[in-house]
C-alpha cells in the first residue's frame, strides 16, 4: 500500500495496544496510516499528493478502473522500539504555554540541540526543549498553544 503513495517515507513499529494500526493488525485487516502537515488545516500540496496517491491505491486494490501506476520506492525505517514510533511521548511540553519551534520538519538535528522554547502563560521563565536523540524531525507541533505533556517534536533515526 505504501508503494502507491508518492515518495514520503515509511515507518514501521511494533504493536502498541490501543493504536489504530495495532487494532487492525490484531484483526488481520490490511491497513496504512498516512500523515501530512496537519495543524488544523490541509496544505494544498498535501491534498493534491493524497488525491493522486489514494487513486493509485484504489486502482492497485481493484476498487477503481484504470491503469495501475508503477510502485514508488520509499525510504523505510522499521523499528522494534515501541517508544520510537509512539509520537505522543516525545519532547513533552513541560507546562501549559506557547511553543516556539526553532527547527523545521525534515531537518536533521543532533542530540542536545535546541528544538524550540515553551513560554509559560504566567510569570515563570521559558524552558528550552532540547533534542532527546539525533535524528530527522518527523513531527513538529505547529499549533503554538500547548498543554502540559503535549508532544512537541518527534525525531526518527533516519
Amino acid at each position: 500500500m505504501a508503494a502507491c503513495f508518492e515518495p514520503l517515507w515509511c515507518w514501521g513499529g511494533p504493536f502498541l495496544p490501543g493504536r489504530t494500526l495495532s487494532a487492525a493488525h490484531a484483526r488481520d485487516i490490511p491497513s496504512i496510516y498516512v500523515e501530512c502537515r496537519g495543524a488544523g488545516g490541509v496544505d494544498p500540496d498535501d491534498l493534491t499528493m493524497l488525491d493522486r496517491s489514494l487513486t493509485r491505491l484504489l486502482r492497485a486494490l481493484g476498487c477503481l478502473a484504470g491503469k495501475r501506476a508503477p510502485a514508488t520506492k520509499q525510504k523505510t525505517r522499521i523499528t522494534r522500539d515501541a517508544q520510537e514510533a509512539h509520537l505522543q511521548v516525545h519532547h513533552p511540553a513541560p507546562f501549559d504555554g506557547l511553543f516556539i519551534p526553532e527547527t523545521t520538519l525534515a531537518e536533521r538535528v543532533r542530540k542536545g540541540s535546541r528544538i524550540g522554547t515553551v513560554h509559560p502563560l504566567g510569570s515563570a521563565s521559558p524552558t528550552e526543549i532540547r533534542a532527546e536523540r539525533s535524528g530527522t524531525v518527523v513531527m513538529l507541533r505547529r499549533q503554538r498553544s500547548v498543554r502540559n505533556g503535549d508532544a512537541l517534536c518527534t525525531l526518527a533515526p533516519i
